[in-house]
């Protein structure tokens, strides 16, 4: 007869073998980074050593009280003795003032976490398991119903994580700290959880950060790190988002995260996509009829403002102007291709806008190429 495969216990908190004062949180197969103080000692005693198979472990357990979803000071008036006790079934630690769904008598509810325990915590409760937790977006998008001010960055899909999936599931569904990890060659920038790879940041985001992470790499410097979180998707099962600064801001991020000394490379030049060119049909033919199709282009003006409303309100926009007459719009749905010429504007060392004009069968549009700054003798003496 075979012998019965070993099993080691569930995520759970047990005493810190290397510092029995507080508790450390098993994974099921590993210790790992997340402690919390045992400010109160268990009904049953935790034990302060790795699980031995077979051992029955103490169930973790969390003390809540049921708040209105994103209640500002949601703890303030936390009490041990009013709170509700609930047995943690999740892969991921708790954490206080963490906000979670658990099942009550009236269906499921919000609620927040007071304080972490043991069973004797429960004081006589029917313990249920908590359902699952509450995603950082949907505490964004509450705090934006009400009517509250959201900080200053935005979620931004991770790619290619098909083969990812398995490390991604074990994230499920909690928050992870994010390192963004740049490739030798190319301008790839890698998303890792523990080191090991999840995926990779989009281009439009990647092919700008990637000179910065690589020079910090290559001056020693700690990796960046961003928020992230692991979620369910529909056509990848599971998908990671991160949270970087929205595009008015990322210009001042890349700023704040890049090496003394540090010159970024710019390309000569690079093309750039107009948009709302409908909306201007009849100053596009009387620019056309003044200048032609000049092989060189022309200058072109750009006024920055910020878009008015739905969905990219807020965000920057680039009025295009030529003579006083606007003719094209750098829209926010679209900054792939002008985030460099914003990014320039915003430290007043503008490069320059040349624009083509064309007409084909009776209708006129205009493409353009944008020339960055030359960087100067010092900036260059630097570099090299």
């Amino acid at each position: 007869m075979a012998a019965e495969t070993p099993k080691m216990p569930g995520p759970q908190w047990f005493a810190d073998p290397q510092n029995p004062a507080q508790w450390r949180w098993w994974d099921g197969t590993q210790w790992t980074d997340h402690y919390a103080p045992r400010e109160t000692p268990p009904g049953t005693q935790a034990r302060a050593h790795v699980p031995r198979i077979h051992e029955t472990p103490t169930p973790t357990v969390v003390l809540v009280v049921f708040r209105q979803l994103g209640q500002s000071d949601a703890l303030a008036r936390f009490s041990r003795e009013h709170a509700y006790a609930y047995t943690w079934s999740l892969n991921d630690p708790p954490q206080i003032g963490q906000w979670i769904i658990v099942p009550t008598y009236d269906g499921h509810k919000h609620a927040i976490i007071g304080a972490i325990g043991a069973p004797a915590d429960a004081q006589g409760h029917t313990l249920k398991a908590v359902a699952s937790l509450v995603s950082q977006a949907e505490l964004d998008k509450v705090a934006a119903e009400k009517g509250e001010p959201l900080d200053a960055y935005e979620w931004v899909n991770v790619t290619s994580v098909g083969d990812c999936q398995e490390v991604l599931d074990r994230k499920l569904p909690y928050a992870v700290q994010v390192e963004l990890f740049p490739w030798e060659r190319g301008n790839s920038v890698t998303a890792r959880v523990d080191g090991q790879r999840v995926g990779e940041l989009p281009a439009s985001v990647a092919t700008r950060l990637h000179p910065v992470l690589h020079a910090r790499r290559k001056a020693g410097m700690p990796p960046v790190m961003v928020r992230g979180e692991a979620r369910r998707g529909d056509y990848v099962p599971v998908y990671l988002a991160v949270n970087i600064p929205h595009r008015d801001k990322f210009a001042g991020w890349i700023a704040s995260v890049t090496p003394e000394g540090f010159t970024r490379p710019r390309p000569k030049e690079e093309d750039v996509n107009l948009h709302a060119l409908n909306k201007y049909d009849e100053e596009l033919a009387a620019l056309f009829e003044k200048y032609g199709a000049r092989t060189r282009g022309i200058e072109a003006r750009i006024e920055w403002t910020t878009t008015p409303s739905g969905k990219y309100a807020g965000q920057p926009m680039g009025i295009v102007s030529l003579d006083g007459i606007t003719f094209a719009e750098l829209h926010a749905s679209h900054p792939d291709k002008w985030q460099a010429i914003y990014d320039d504007h915003q430290t007043e060392t503008p490069g320059r806008l040349l624009v083509k004009f064309w007409e084909h069968e009776g209708r006129h549009g205009a493409f353009a190429v944008y020339k960055p700054p030359q960087p100067s003798e010092n900036q260059r003496s630097a570099a090299g």
